[in-house]
């Protein structure tokens, strides 16, 4: 699923509002696997693995499970429950060699708590290098509401925002970059739909690893994206996932993303 590649990048911002990001939901049973249906067989395409805090501690992605060749994989490192840092590695290659790419993210928190910076780092040879950072904003209902981009020399290259439902999920977000005279120009704008029922990847990504969904409380049925690169009036276009079956606590179990089916197994 394409929505398990994102990663974000952030950075500390003195005036960012002092407020605790809304915790993730851990009642109920984890996410453990994704698996893909084709030819009416089960693939498994990614796997989670937890502590006993219930804290995400591995998130895989496969190419080949039943050969155990990795697409993607990151580990989390916790000190005194507290996330420190995260570790990637990403496989570019196409065929049976891989080539992987090494990355971290650190983070750093307020007084009170909350995550208020994390930095992008790039492996090169043995040495990771900063490559870029965000800043971090939060409205009233400690929500991030702004997201700034910005590269490893403290140049602003774009921004995004988000909104929210009374139910705590991103209805919509827009993106921006900062063109040569240093003007915000949008680039996309994405409005969402959910369902009523609980979101598994609130215990899968970890705070603003993968807004909305690292944030979202019920899932995302339609996503409607509006690209202003090509066209300043906008080209829109709607993808839609349909939740076929949810089990006990309300988690979605089948789904069907744009005629993709696949299935959500729990522990």
């Amino acid at each position: 699923m394409k929505l398990l590649y994102i990663i974000v990048v952030c950075i500390l911002l003195a005036s960012c509002e002092k407020s605790v990001l809304p915790a993730a939901n851990k009642t109920g049973p984890s996410l453990i696997f994704v698996k893909a249906l084709s030819n009416g067989n089960s693939f498994v395409q990614n796997e989670f693995l937890y502590d006993q805090n219930g804290s995400v501690i591995t998130r895989i992605s496969y190419k080949d499970y039943s050969a155990k060749r990795v697409a993607a994989k990151t580990t989390y490192h916790y000190e005194g429950g507290r996330l420190e840092s995260a570790k990637s590695e990403t496989d570019f290659s196409s065929s049976l060699s891989e080539q992987y790419a090494y990355s971290k993210t650190t983070f750093e928190y307020s007084n009170n708590n909350i995550i208020i910076q994390r930095n992008n780092f790039l492996r090169t040879g043995n040495e990771y290098e900063l490559r870029s950072f965000a800043v971090y904003s939060y409205n009233d209902q400690k929500q991030p509401v702004k997201e700034a981009q910005y590269q490893a020399d403290g140049s602003l290259y774009g921004y995004s925002t988000y909104s929210y439902d009374d139910n705590g999920n991103i209805t919509a977000s827009e993106h921006y970059t900062i063109n040569a005279s240093g003007n915000p120009v949008q680039t996309s704008g994405t409005t969402y739909r959910h369902d009523d029922k609980k979101n598994p990847y609130r215990n899968v990504y970890h705070l603003l690893e993968n807004l909305p969904y690292s944030i979202n409380r019920n899932n995302i049925i339609a996503t409607s994206r509006t690209d202003y690169t090509t066209d300043p009036q906008g080209i829109s276009h709607t993808t839609t996932t349909i939740y076929n079956a949810y089990n006990a606590y309300g988690y979605p179990t089948a789904m069907d993303e744009q005629g993709n089916n696949f299935l959500l197994e729990y522990k």
